[in-house]
């Protein structure tokens, strides 16, 4: 029941009440009560009979209008889920439309790189229907028709049509699957086949001529292959004779530049096979210095004085392949050159740099009789050499830098603590020295010795604050000016590069057991080397400050175990001791 259904219904259910209840009214009215009843009360009576016909008319409606509520409120449930649904099965089908296009689109590629591939191939490939129309042909095929759509011949090559036709024919007819048969100088073979319930008939053919010619170009490219891989292997040797020199290096924190480009040229010289002499030279105080040198007369290179500026052939730019480079030479050293040199043909050189200049050169030369040539893979072996020599020295010339730069100013500090007591300064210069043979006993690497030489020798810098009158007794009862450490820390921690310096000197006094101080460090919260420098003070202080004897020594040092030093540490320095003493 819709609203305008309802909303005659109501009018019609309205009058029929009211016709009843007003007939059943006059009735009861006239039969059976009998009574007189004035208009006014008629009146009221009919206009009662009225509001009760409304009552239940509209008792009917609200019933039914609260019964098309449920119906519209369902139906638009169910249209949102219907709508919901659409917008889902929308979406999927906006999804496979994308995936469609995107499969439309690399089906498109691969039947773009399949029709590449045959057309590329040197055979005749056509594809022919039942009625011998062509469905396919690729570009050989093509040269064979006159027309793209069907078998006539081409007046550029022979073609047989009735040939192809009869084969066609009877393939089509036979229990066949595939046929083969010559054609002047062209083998065929159709095979037949179904697609979507239809046969058509596939046709190759390969031209004998053009396969031979062919073949001799792919035996030509297979001779020219095995003598390129050849080379190949040739130059992969090369590489893992580098590989095997670089893995042969030995400890970066102990090479000397020099002798290191020494190694490395002379490495070099027999690697390249075609190099007959050469020579390694660096840039010293503005002149040329001949480090090495093969088949040239290294003693006569030697001698001679060239600028440095006179001896830059365009260094800057990698390894570089150089003709007839001693006619580049400067007049005033040119014969001396030619003295002490073979006749130059051909240099590979590269520049040695260091801090971004150049610091040297390394140079192969082969000789006016040869009549070879450097290659390009000579040239990519020695481009991985030169970056290697590169970053080698410039990382050994930083460390030596650093290495300087810390024993100037430690040097400064040991004059200062000369002037200041040369008891103190024979001391700590004691102290400096047997932590560092120490340190070599119990196999430390490079960086951790300097580490405790460094430390030993500043040990008591902090000392320099007590003026000079008030030294005497100091080193005897260190505890005079226990301040000492932690102003020797405040100093060296301000010094960049010796940080860890500064913390092994403020923990020299600290005990394993904790008992020491500025901080009361306990054991392995006391750096290694401060319990180093710990230990060797006390052996100094024991035996070249109060002269016990070694058996006194050790004796105090039985007493000193796990409280002041650690156990192990105090049989190793005994160990030590005894051979370094020679007890």
């Amino acid at each position: 029941m819709n609203f305008n259904d309802l909303k005659y219904k109501g009018i019609v259910l309205y009058a029929l009440i009211f016709i009843a209840t007003m007939t059943f009214f006059f009735t009861l009215k006239k039969q059976v009560i009998g009574l007189e009843i004035s208009t006014f009360q008629n009146s009221l009576v009919i206009l009662g009979l009225v509001f009760f016909s409304v009552f239940l008319t509209v008792q009917f409606v609200n019933k039914h209008l609260c019964d098309l509520d449920e119906k519209l409120r369902y139906r638009l449930n169910k249209s949102d889920e219907s709508i919901k649904n659409i917008t889902r099965e929308n979406e999927a089908l906006s999804e496979n439309i994308v995936i469609k296009s995107m499969l439309n689109e690399e089906l498109k590629n691969e039947i773009s790189y399949c029709e590449t591939i045959l057309n590329n191939l040197p055979e005749l490939i056509l594809v022919t229907d039942v009625t011998n129309q062509v469905v396919y042909s690729n570009n050989q095929g093509e040269k064979f028709l006159k027309h793209k759509k069907n078998m006539t011949a081409s007046t550029q090559r022979f073609f047989n049509k009735e040939l192809h036709l009869n084969k066609n024919e009877e393939l089509l007819n036979s229990n066949m699957d595939c046929i083969e048969f010559q054609n002047q100088a062209f083998h065929f073979q159709k095979q037949l086949f179904d697609l979507n319930k239809r046969k058509y008939i596939l046709t190759i053919g390969e031209d004998k001529e053009a396969l031979n010619l062919v073949n001799q170009k792919l035996v030509k490219t297979v001779d020219q292959l095995k003598s390129a891989d050849a080379d190949l292997n040739l130059t992969n040797h090369k590489f893992n004779q580098l590989l095997d020199f670089i893995s042969n290096l030995e400890d970066i924190k102990k090479i000397e530049i020099n002798s290191f480009l020494i190694k490395v040229f002379n490495f070099l010289f027999t690697l390249i096979d075609l190099s007959d002499c050469g020579s390694v030279y660096i840039f010293e105080n503005g002149l040329v210095k001949f480090l090495s040198a093969k088949g040239h007369d290294i003693d006569l290179l030697k001698k001679i004085t060239i600028y440095q500026e006179d001896f830059c052939f365009s260094y800057q730019e990698g390894v570089t392949v150089t003709k007839k480079i001693i006619n580049m030479s400067k007049e005033y050293f040119k014969k001396q050159i030619v003295e002490a040199s073979l006749e130059i043909k051909e240099t590979l050189s590269f520049p040695i740099m260091l801090n971004n200049s150049v610091f040297g050169v390394m140079s192969l030369d082969m000789t006016i009789a040869s009549t070879e040539h450097f290659s390009k893979e000579d040239i990519q072996i020695a481009q991985p050499i030169e970056k290697l020599i590169n970053v080698i020295i410039n990382i050994v010339n930083q460390k030596e830098k650093n290495i300087k730069f810390t024993d100037d100013i430690l040097n400064s500090f040991m004059e200062l603590l000369s002037i200041h007591s040369q008891k103190l300064y024979r001391h700590s210069k004691n102290v400096g020295d047997h932590s560092r043979d120490f340190a070599e006993f119990l196999k430390f690497d490079d960086e951790k010795v300097n580490e405790a030489y460094w430390s030993g020798l500043m040990h008591d810098l902090g000392f320099l604050a007590i003026p000079k009158e008030d030294m005497m007794g100091s080193i005897a009862s260190e505890t005079f000016y226990e301040a000492h450490v932690t102003d020797a820390f405040n100093v060296m921690s301000e010094i960049k590069g010796l940080e860890n310096v500064a913390m092994n000197i403020l923990c020299h006094h600290e005990n394993y057991d904790g008992s020491g101080y500025p901080n009361g460090r306990k054991g392995d919260e006391i750096p290694m080397i401060s319990q180093i420098i710990a230990l060797i003070n006390y052996y100094d202080y024991s035996i070249y400050i109060k002269n016990d004897s070694f058996k006194t020594f050790f004796k105090a040092l039985e007493e000193k175990r796990n409280t002041a030093f650690e156990s192990k540490l105090i049989d190793q320095l005994i160990e030590w001791v005894k051979e370094n003493e020679n007890i």
